[in-house]
């Protein structure tokens, strides 16, 4: 009895092995599916390299589309050499109706205190107006596209609530930078010293930004000497900025 029990065992596990070997020939066996896996984009990414004349370069991963080529790159009449504000649009009368040619204003003794240096053009716009009483205004570029990290310029500035460089995007405000170059330490003559100054625009790479220069200052005896004034306006993958200069940065 028991030797029949085992004898259909053994048939029956013949006959499964059986059915197994032909189903693999035929192509009945499939193996188990792989699990799919997704790729996540890379993204753009920074990386500050300091050195040792605190400025830094930032490199960005070719992903991004619109990067320049050039390290360095100008926006139209950034440094105001047209003499002229072309380009600009003007509000008020505290920048005057021209940039101020700063040669000739040191050959006339157009200045504060002592003759403009610094400056990496021959012209700046700025609301000085040889100690007079002044008026309130402003200047703002052309829409550029961000092509670099940051927006480098050089920059005169008294410490006040109503003197500021904006960052606008797309026609509105991001960003407001408030300076202060009259009380660098070390530096003889600040009053009349144009300062390096950087903002960091990575954030804004690709979109169409402009870029304002404000006086809120009122006509009073007291506010004769506090002005502000800029030129040498360009992108840049270097930052170039004064160290102290920066008072206060604000997101609109």
């Amino acid at each position: 009895m028991a030797a029949n029990i085992m004898k259909y065992i053994m048939m029956a596990v013949v006959i499964v092995v059986a059915i197994l070997a032909i189903n693999y020939v035929l192509g009945g066996y499939s193996a188990p599916a792989a699990k799919a896996t997704t790729t996540v984009p890379r993204q753009a990414t920074t990386t500050l390299l300091p050195n040792a004349t605190n400025s830094s370069t930032t490199t960005l991963t070719p992903y991004v589309s619109c990067l320049s080529t050039s390290p360095n790159v100008a926006i139209y009449n950034g440094n105001f050499s047209a003499g002229n504000y072309s380009g600009w649009t003007v509000q008020g009368l505290g920048f005057g109706s021209v940039p101020v040619n700063l040669l000739r204003a040191n050959a006339n003794g157009s200045y504060y205190g002592s003759p403009w240096s610094g400056a990496s053009s021959d012209y700046a716009a700025m609301t000085y107006q040889g100690g007079t009483f002044r008026s309130t205004g402003n200047i703002t570029s052309g829409q550029f596209e961000v092509t670099e990290p940051y927006l480098n310029f050089q920059i005169i500035s008294a410490q006040s609530n109503y003197l500021y460089v904006e960052i606008l995007e797309n026609g509105k405000p991001f960003l407001i930078n408030h300076y202060n170059t009259f009380d660098v330490p070390g530096v003889v003559n600040a009053q009349s010293t144009f300062m390096n100054a950087s903002i960091p625009v990575a954030s804004l790479l690709c979109q169409n930004i402009s870029v304002k220069v404000a006086s809120g200052v009122v006509n009073t005896r007291n506010s004769r000497y506090t002005y502000i004034a800029v030129t040498g306006i360009h992108l840049s993958n270097t930052r170039i900025s004064t160290p102290g200069i920066l008072v206060n940065s604000s997101v609109v």
